[in-house]
């Protein structure tokens, strides 16, 4: 039986049995909610383990986004790049999944292409917690990003 993306997203956001695959997945695994035993073997994150997160994120002296590699490397070498010469230092990126990226709403919309519409707003509502969280780290990036240029 051939299983499309839309049949994985669906079935991913609606078994409770493997929710933390794609549902708010980056908020269970970076957070306790994913030592937080259910019956049901869903982890449920909540409110509490995003803001947990936020606040270890914001007390970090620096954290990357894939997405945007090269000002993450240059972050680390703010950060690090004393401890680690060159470590951080020239891009490296090669795990390219699209690489004709434009943007994330691009890529939501390439979603939708595959998988239609009611599916993406599925898995968006599934993951509220995880896109709060990304929109929230790019904005503290920015602003690291801008002070490690600052200080440079």
């Amino acid at each position: 039986m051939n299983r499309t993306f839309r049949d994985f997203i669906d079935w991913s956001i609606k078994s409770n049995d493997v929710g933390s695959i794609i549902k708010n997945y980056h908020v269970i695994h970076l957070t306790g909610a994913a030592f937080r035993y259910r019956m049901d073997g869903y982890y449920a994150p909540n409110t509490q383990d995003l803001n947990d997160l936020k606040a270890l994120l914001e007390n970090w002296s620096t954290f990357g986004i894939v997405r945007r590699f090269d000002e993450s490397m240059a972050l680390f070498n703010a950060a690090y790049g004393s401890l680690f010469p060159g470590l951080f230092e020239g891009s490296c990126h090669e795990n390219i999944t699209n690489a004709a990226f434009i943007s994330d709403e691009m890529e939501v919309e390439r979603a939708r292409d595959l998988a239609g519409a009611d599916i993406i707003a599925d898995f968006i509502d599934s993951n509220y917690l995880d896109m709060e969280l990304y929109s929230w780290a790019q904005q503290i990036f920015d602003r690291k990003l801008h002070v490690a240029v600052a200080a440079a």
